[in-house]
């Protein structure tokens, strides 16, 4: 440890002289229903500051006379205050200080079994220090807006910019690391194993073992040919054996083109092939599904303090048990996140582990880039034998033919086998042309007059779809137009017609931003690819 490093540690904050019972002060009730939430929230954190103390003791009684831990309890008191004033850190500090509390408490343990390794555990507390001290400042100089330097990624070749929160949680994740490998080195030096939560038997992680193969949410579907596709994923994810550092895959792609099918189907094969012990799969659409998957696991797992409804303290529970297991236990573990959205949503809930495996599934190409550790995009093409794609093909053209010739019973017909051959090849419920299928199975119901069964079709191939929006606005237009026709017969919900009417434009003028027509059904096919037109 240097001396600019000695001189961090001891100087004062803002010019207070910080103690422990400062911090409580921060912690105490106050009087309005609004406060009274904010004091619930940062007094959850209250066992978290008692193994900071008790850490901090022994930096300052046990190392070197004149040590002083003023600056620790200031700049964290400082956080502390900071928190209360911001909705944002409230959901985000004391989980992140919960988690380097624990990390607190293992040092420790380890420093009492450990005491004739004088000068290698006051090296480890030294640094130790350092990096919650430089955590604690990099905080609050985030949530004051103050610059950090700007490091280069050597991933995505930008300099690191962008929503601060994610920064910081990036800066939290390298911290969790730096502790878990100096704990590593104290551990080593220790005479007896670890005794706390994080320790289990061989026989325990084996009852684990069947209680997370039991958490498969998603049964495979039939696949043709997808062994390209799994090897990929293998050499991204790397051989156990070859491998022990933290590796993640994004598998990205357009809605219904099977990618939560491939996660299933992978770990499928390697919980047979016992190459994985836990296997976790998470569900990443919402926050609130991200919050329940993991109460989910750490009531599973059964860990000390793990309540049903203690959500964040589960997560901190769970955070905690990925970084130590297999670190000191023969295992190894593997986590999917399936159909994430945002990096910003699954951050809070991304292993700060440095070691396990990751996937990610997801239509968000970004998160290739942050945080997996690379990514693979899985297209509609790799799917199913061009046999049955160009049958479904053909029974989609004749239905569109039949409908030109006003055979509207056959073309109805037609859609309807095209796409029941599409779901029961591929089960790509939310691919384009599932949508397109569905939508002229509604279209010829309304040239026939049955006006309810279109309505209902019409519905069904909107949830498809608004998923392709973006990128495909005239599809989810016409929808939006033909539903509109179809609620102004038989006394259906004019106004809701309207204001579909006005959204199809809008989505239409984004394709083509002169047009002036939008009164026809032609209006918007003609930009429609023919193959499901």
């Amino acid at each position: 440890m240097d001396t600019s490093q000695l001189t961090i540690l001891q100087q004062p904050v803002e010019s207070n002289h910080w103690t422990m019972r400062d911090i409580k002060n921060v912690l105490e009730p106050t009087a309005t229903a609004a406060e009274q939430t904010i004091s619930y929230k940062i007094g959850a954190i209250k066992p978290t500051l008692g193994h900071f103390y008790q850490f901090s003791r022994i930096f300052e009684t046990r190392l070197a006379p004149g040590l002083q831990a003023d600056f620790f309890w200031g700049i964290l008191g400082l956080l502390l205050k900071l928190t209360t004033q911001d909705t944002q850190a409230l959901s985000q500090i004391p989980r992140m200080l919960k988690s380097l509390g624990y990390k607190a408490e293992s040092f420790k343990d380890y420093y009492y079994s450990s005491k004739d390794k004088f000068d290698q555990i006051k090296e480890a507390c030294f640094d130790i220090q350092i990096q919650l001290v430089e955590f604690f400042t990099s905080a609050v100089r985030s949530m004051r807006g103050e610059e950090e330097e700007k490091k280069y990624d050597e991933r995505d070749g930008l300099y690191g910019q962008g929503d601060p929160w994610l920064l910081l949680q990036r800066r939290f994740t390298a911290t969790n690391t730096e502790l878990i490998e100096t704990i590593a080195r104290v551990e080593k030096l220790a005479s007896a194993r670890l005794s706390g939560p994080h320790h289990h038997s061989s026989s325990d992680t084996a009852t684990l073992t069947q209680q997370f193969r039991s958490m498969m949410r998603k049964k495979p579907p039939r696949f043709f040919n997808r062994d390209d596709t799994f090897e990929k994923i293998d050499q991204a994810l790397g051989q156990k054996e070859s491998n022990t550092s933290f590796r993640s895959v994004a598998l990205f792609g357009l809605g219904g083109v099977g990618k939560s099918s491939i996660a299933a189907r992978h770990v499928e094969k390697k919980i047979q092939n016992n190459e994985y012990d836990p296997v976790i799969w998470v569900f990443g659409e919402k926050t609130d599904l991200l919050r329940q998957s993991f109460t989910d696991i750490a009531i599973r797992l059964n860990l000390p303090g793990a309540q049903p409804n203690l959500h964040d303290d589960n997560l901190v529970l769970d955070q905690d048990w990925l970084q130590f297991t297999g670190k000191w236990i023969d295992c190894e573990w593997l986590i999917v996140y399936d159909n994430v959205e945002s990096a910003d949503l699954l951050m809070p809930y991304w292993p700060e582990a440095s070691h396990g495996k990751a996937i990610i599934t997801t239509r968000n190409h970004s998160l290739a880039y942050e945080p997996a550790t690379s990514g693979l995009e899985i297209t509609s093409r790799e799917r199913g034998p061009s046999l049955l794609t160009s049958v479904c093909s053909t029974y989609f053209v004749l239905g569109i033919l039949e409908r030109q010739q006003n055979r509207y019973e056959a073309a109805e017909a037609s859609f309807i086998e095209a796409q029941n051959l599409w779901l029961k090849g591929d089960q790509t419920k939310f691919h384009p042309f599932n949508g397109g299928c569905i939508y002229n199975t509604g279209v010829v119901c309304l040239d026939q007059g049955k006006v309810e069964a279109a309505v209902k079709h019409l519905r069904d191939s909107l949830e498809i779809t608004k998923f392709h929006a973006d990128d495909m606005p005239v599809e989810h237009a016409r929808g939006l137009f033909k539903l509109s026709e179809a609620l102004l017969q038989d006394s259906y919900d004019s106004d809701e017609a309207t204001g579909l009417r006005d959204e199809a434009e809008l989505y239409l003028s984004r394709r083509d931003p002169q047009t002036t027509s939008f009164a026809r059904e032609e209006d918007y096919n003609q930009w429609v690819p023919i193959f499901w037109r």
